[in-house]
């Protein structure tokens, strides 16, 4: 299975966590090392009290498999390894959901990029892909 970037996944509900939609932002052909982000109709619990009443960045529609208005999580990016994602969907503990349209993935790239909620280690990888400036 070849990994490519937009491609989307959902996580497995657990009793502590909902089922959430995970996508694809970096060039998975370029490195072994993927980032992934999580889109949640919860709001990230900011330290800025005002962030939570953000409204959602990603609006019904804009992802053909994320039914309701939904916050990209930067604060839950993570960078992964693309035979961990493989392993995941093969043994069906992480399920295939359509793939984010590519309009939705640069603006996933973008909040990433410019959130000071997301690792250093992340918007690194999407700068050195030139994903981001």
């Amino acid at each position: 299975m070849n990994l490519v970037l937009g491609q989307s996944f959902f996580s497995p509900e657990s009793s502590e966590v909902g089922r959430h939609l995970w996508v694809i932002v970096s060039d998975p052909s370029r490195d072994d090392a993927i980032v992934i982000v999580n889109l949640s109709t919860s709001p990230a619990p900011a330290s800025n009290p005002l962030a939570r009443n953000d409204p959602p960045e990603v609006l019904q529609g804009e992802h053909p498999s994320a039914p309701r208005p939904s916050f990209i999580r930067c604060d839950q990016a993570r960078v992964t390894s693309a035979e961990k994602v493989e392993e995941g969907l093969g043994a069906r503990v992480l399920s295939s959901a359509r793939p984010a349209p590519p309009s939705l993935v640069q603006k996933l790239q973008a909040t990433l990029a410019s959130s000071p909620h997301t690792k250093n280690e992340i918007k690194d990888i999407l700068r050195s892909q030139g994903l981001v400036p």
